[in-house]
Order: structure tokens, then C-alpha cells, then sequence
């Protein structure tokens, strides 16, 4: 994997997000190649927010009451629950 932080959007806006590169699969010691048939992206997203959140969290880097974002697939809506917390 091969991931980056972008800290802002194409109008230079406030708008940190991750650009990554996954393999759909991976290799044993003997070099062979085992291929993932199939990653269900919503559930990696879910998964991968729930560790960096947590790892935050433990680091004392992040409260709480930021993880805890409203349970929504509208992304816009947590976009904008993001930019309020930020503007406390």
C-alpha cells in the first residue's frame, strides 16, 4: 500500500483526505502470488476510519467527541459536521 495526506482541495480549501494505491492481493515467502478476489471498499473505509481513529484516540491526539460522527452515507453531511467541529 501506498498512501499520501492531502491537506486541502483543488480550490485550496481545508479538506484532508488520503490518497492511497492497494494491491488486491499479496505475496508468500516462496514469491507466490495470492489474489484478493474481491475487497468490499465501504467496509475497508469503515475498518480504516475505525483504526486511525482509535489510534488518536489512544495518543491523545483526538476526543471523543470527534470520533464520534453522525452515521450517515451522505459524505457531504459528514463533511459539514467536520467543518463545524473544526470551527469550535
Amino acid at each position: 500500500m501506498v498512501a499520501v495526506i492531502q491537506t486541502f482541495g483543488s480550490s485550496l480549501n481545508w479538506n484532508p483526505h488520503i490518497h492511497a494505491i492497494v494491491t488486491r492481493g499479496f505475496f508468500l515467502d516462496d514469491a507466490s502470488w495470492h489474489p484478493i478476489p474481491y475487497v468490499d471498499t465501504h467496509k475497508a473505509e469503515l475498518v480504516f476510519r475505525h483504526k486511525v481513529l482509535r489510534l488518536l484516540r489512544d495518543k491523545d491526539l483526538i476526543t471523543e467527541e470527534r470520533i464520534d460522527l453522525p452515521e450517515s452515507e451522505d459524505i457531504w453531511a459528514v463533511v459539514n459536521y467536520l467543518r463545524t467541529l473544526a470551527a469550535k
